[in-house]
């Protein structure tokens, strides 16, 4: 065969062995190249020298790292480095760090007691509490469905720290409770009201005065209580997570799983963990590693064995008792579905607005009557008055009118709204004389 001299046109088509460059007849040969040594092919032919690289960070202990995207728009991103059984945050090609500060939560891991925290529940709600559980000291609050728990403390700035940011390393132990920062118990200035469910949070904020209030709050009937809240340290923020280095390939997460500012990771025979964050770019430096607990389910199919189940309580906390042994220790954090026959809620009223949780009433005719008892009004007196709400979405109440008393009642009310599903609550609109009035709706369907 004659000898050629062919030319290689362009290099797009990437590196190939030099036994392969003898293959002039394949097409793709003539494209490709031996050796290319910090130069990039660009798919149209020509080349371009290969961008720079710049050294960020090393991984935390220098442990091998998994990275997630979070981006909430295009000019809004973060990165997430996980490590073992750790979570960092990189904002703008920087680790999102703490400074030194010297403003102090007193009692902020409630050793033994609350001392330190003031109590500034509403009427008719429990008052905080310290409860130790599995060795661990907390603080528990409980409303009333209304009412709220409320433990609050005053914090002093030191005036070097005033107009330097701050953050609250915070850990609920059972969730969800609600969280202030302001520069007052009724202020919510420096973090506005904000859900913190069960885990690990670190929130900030900067103190433009020489005090700063740190308050929870909580209306749920059931308790909620958090271990821990303490003003961070400075250096780097480490946020703790359940994925260890042996599971980290299993980690699954992405911008897909995002909604807004929280970011849904998944791992096998791992409970499902969010990924939370607060505030705007470049503020934006709130973030909570915190259990995914769904309170419609999935549930698995419905029983239609003999088994059956008892609640103790129609709302708040109680026990769960089955027919037969059922319950092992994995089913701790596991969610039980409950339906009964019926509807009957009943509620203790002693403060203004307390109400009973809502019935359901559908269908026609008579099949639309339920009905009210309310006792231990007549006795109190002083106008104390329960009235009759209705709602059509379960949210805005109007009062129904003629159905208001101030004296004990047991009658059936039928609203004659064929068709039409609407919810039922009563409501102690005038508080009176001291004392607990107990109102109850009974509706027997649904």
């Amino acid at each position: 065969m004659a000898k050629k001299s062919l030319a290689f046109i362009a290099f797009n088509r990437g590196l190939v062995s030099r036994l392969g460059l003898a293959r002039q007849d394949v097409k793709r040969i003539a494209l490709s190249a031996q050796i290319m040594k910090n130069w990039k092919p660009r798919v149209l032919g020509s080349m371009m020298i290969r961008p720079g690289t710049s050294f960020l960070w090393h991984t935390n202990d220098d442990l091998a790292a998994k990275y997630f995207p979070f981006v909430y728009s295009i000019g809004d991103t973060a990165l997430i480095e996980l490590t073992d059984l750790v979570m960092r945050v990189a904002i703008d090609d920087v680790l999102l760090t703490r400074v030194s500060v010297s403003s102090a939560i007193t009692n902020g891991t409630f050793a033994g007691n609350i001392t330190g925290w003031t109590d500034g529940k509403d009427a008719g709600a429990t008052a905080p509490a310290y409860v130790s559980v599995s060795g661990v000291g907390t603080l528990q609050l409980q409303g009333n469905g209304t009412a709220r728990s409320i433990a609050y403390q005053n914090v002093t700035v030191a005036a070097a720290d005033q107009n330097v940011e701050h953050a609250l390393r915070i850990k609920i132990e059972n969730g969800p409770l609600q969280l202030k920062v302001g520069t007052a118990a009724a202020d919510d200035s420096y973090v506005n009201q904000t859900t913190l469910e069960t885990g690990d949070h670190s929130i900030a904020f900067t103190p433009t005065g020489a005090q700063f209030t740190v308050q929870f709050l909580s209306a749920l009937e059931r308790t909620v209580r958090v271990s821990n809240c303490t003003v961070e340290s400075a250096g780097v923020v480490e946020l703790p997570t359940p994925w260890t280095a042996s599971n980290l390939s299993s980690v699954r997460t992405g911008t897909d799983q995002q909604s807004g500012d929280v970011l849904f990771v998944f791992c096998d025979g791992v409970q499902q963990r969010r990924i939370e964050r607060r505030g705007t770019h470049p503020n934006a430096r709130s973030w909570s590693v915190a259990r995914y607990r769904p309170e419609n389910g999935p549930f698995l199919i419905e029983n239609t064995s003999p088994t059956t189940m008892t609640p103790s309580v129609l709302s708040g906390n109680g026990t769960l008792t089955a027919s037969v042994p059922y319950f092992r220790s994995s089913h701790v954090g596991a969610l039980f579905s409950h339906t009964s026959v019926g509807q009957t809620v009943t509620k203790n009223m002693a403060a203004l607005n307390d109400a009973t949780d809502p019935i359901t009433v559908t269908n026609v005719s008579t099949s639309r009557a339920f009905t009210i008892v309310i006792t231990n009004l007549t006795a109190i007196g002083a106008g104390r008055t329960v009235i009759l709400q209705r709602s059509f979405d379960n949210s805005v109440w109007v009062a129904v009118s003629g159905k208001s008393w101030t004296l004990d009642t047991t009658e059936s009310y039928n609203d004659a709204l064929d068709n039409e599903t609407i919810y039922y609550r009563l409501l102690l609109s005038v508080v009176g004389g001291a004392g607990t009035t107990v109102a109850k709706l009974t509706y027997p369907l649904g």
